[in-house]
């Protein structure tokens, strides 16, 4: 039976697994992303490949903005030393001349929940990645929609607040602000967030790595641990909103590691009702789920990416 190494390129970790052309996981496993080395994230990809030579082809999940068809990457996300690259021609040098294919992350995320995961059902629908940033991506008749500049699902640039912006003149009327930030999404509905709210709350240095912990505090009562999730889950709430206005889907599921919490969902869907609430009678809530393969969803939607590319 043929196998397949497929990487999730993380801003945080590389999570790899060897997957069966049965869509069995053989083994899977993570190691620290370097970001900012070309040679050294190579070496780390070279040395996992010479573990598991004996695979079929190589699938990767990235962030950035990445063309399928020609392997390039425009960008890479947290990982700068991947953009302006073709990473599908220079990994199959590395690798021994294996077929590599690459898709965006948050699409292949969708990807597989779109053939057989909470999407399988759906015909429009979108899929919300949460890690290091956000990854998104929009589906509509069964389809991924990737643009005219395959920007579509960058949710990651999406703005909630022009506050950042510095001095402007509207002809007679000036618009001062003071900068605030970038203004987007991505910088407040991720676990970091989470983690900076809590800080801010309670005086204590929190790392992103200590999010965990955060949830645990909040599960057993400790206020200022639910309203850091309360808050970041608000703000994704209006994003999840925004893209109901524009492309009416089926079911929004959340993917990324901290959809594997309970508590993350639930308080999620009760701020997503929130806004559908106050908005006018008759108008659709948002159906708000979470992914089926979790935190494996983007490395099974670059195996069956890879599969549809190649075979």
């Amino acid at each position: 039976m043929r196998t397949y190494l497929c990487f999730d390129f993380g801003g945080t970790f590389i999570k790899y697994a060897v997957i069966a052309e049965d869509e069995t996981i053989v083994m899977q496993d993570k190691f620290p992303t370097i970001c900012d080395d070309y040679d050294a994230f190579t070496a780390n990809i070279r040395r996992i490949y010479e573990e598991h030579c004996d695979v079929s082809g190589i699938a990767i999940s990235m962030a950035g903005v990445v063309d399928v068809d020609t392997g390039y990457a425009y960008t890479g996300g947290a990982i700068t030393c991947l953009a302006e690259r073709n990473i599908a021609e220079e990994f199959s040098r590395l690798c021994g001349g294996l077929p590599v294919s690459i898709e965006n992350d948050a699409k292949a995320a969708a990807y597989a929940e779109l053939v057989s995961g909470a999407l399988k059902d759906c015909n429009n629908g979108a899929v919300i990645v949460i890690g290091t940033a956000l990854g998104g991506t929009v589906i509509v008749d069964r389809k991924i929609l990737r643009g005219t500049n395959l920007f579509a699902g960058e949710l990651s640039y999406v703005y909630y607040s022009n506050e950042h912006m510095t001095d402007r003149e509207f002809g007679d009327c000036p618009r001062k602000h003071e900068k605030n930030g970038r203004g987007l999404f991505t910088d407040r509905c991720t676990p970091k967030r989470i983690c900076q709210i809590y800080s801010a709350l309670t005086g204590k240095e929190t790392d992103v790595t200590e999010c965990p912990a955060v949830f645990e505090r909040a599960k057993q009562g400790e206020g200022q641990a639910m309203t850091a999730i309360r808050t970041v889950c608000h703000d994704l709430a209006m994003l999840i909103f925004n893209l109901q206005c524009v492309i009416d889907p089926d079911v929004t599921a959340i993917g990324g590691g901290i959809s594997n919490d309970e508590l993350f969902i639930q308080i999620l869907q009760e701020e997503t009702a929130v806004y559908a609430d106050h908005i006018v009678p008759g108008a659709p809530s948002p159906v708000v789920t979470v992914c089926k393969y979790g935190s494996s969803a983007n490395l099974l939607g670059a195996y069956y990416a890879h599969r549809n590319r190649f075979e």
